[in-house]
């Protein structure tokens, strides 16, 4: 059950977070960090003493690029660990409000709570609605439907509920019927890269009209 844990950490570990880091910036997979993923397959038959030298042989190593490694070490213990100052300012609550029965956990949970944000997609619908005097009609982002005025809908590609994103480029016009059916499920890779030169022609209007609040949240 262990190892199975580990291989399930290795691969969350790998494949997700660490594979997609940087990549607006270097446009490459794993553009900050790279990993070792030459590995021993595990025995289930057999036992292995768990100690941090099995854990490296076993689940291998990875490589940080020396800016980011400079940066995390003057900063991370502010971030995470025990020194970290959400750590120490739960701590404090719960010191102060010993009273109320409020834990450091209990503290913590609340300080790491995300806010919820009201969806603010206006800038981007005077965008598109501009597009509509002008053009007559536009294309639905994902099915190249014709949309008019009473029609368009702005969606958050990456659903609102997933992300609480309302940055520019993640907002994109669609028909009102196609966005109600695609409701909170983030399109496929295959439908993102049929559909991509109209996401760079609607990122590029958005671009056009706000040059700087564009390029500051697509970076």
């Amino acid at each position: 059950m262990l190892l199975d844990l580990l291989s399930e950490l290795r691969s969350t570990i790998t494949r997700y977070p660490m594979k997609h880091l940087g990549y607006s910036f270097y446009e490459q997979h794993y553009s900050i960090v790279s990993f070792n993923r030459d590995s021993q397959r595990l025995l289930r038959h057999r036992s292995y003493r768990i100690d941090t030298e099995f854990l490296i042989r076993q689940f291998g190593t990875f490589n940080l690029r020396r800016e980011y490694y400079e940066l995390f070490r003057l900063v991370g213990g502010l971030i995470t660990g025990t020194d970290a100052i959400l750590q120490q300012w739960a701590q404090w609550t719960a010191n102060v409000r010993k009273d109320k029965g409020i834990s450091a956990h209990q503290a913590l949970d609340i300080l790491t709570t995300t806010p919820e944000t009201e969806r603010n997609v206006e800038d981007a619908r005077k965008v598109y609605r501009e597009m509509l005097a002008s053009r007559g009609k536009l294309d639905c982002v994902w099915t190249h439907r014709p949309v008019r005025a009473p029609d368009l809908d702005v969606d958050h590609a990456i659903p609102y509920s997933l992300s609480r994103n309302n940055d520019l480029w993640n907002l994109l016009p669609t028909h009102r019927f196609v966005n109600a059916k695609k409701r909170d499920r983030v399109p496929s890779p295959q439908l993102v890269a049929a559909r991509a030169g109209s996401i760079r022609e609607y990122w590029e209007s958005l671009r056009g009209s706000y040059p700087d609040l564009f390029q500051r949240q697509f970076l």
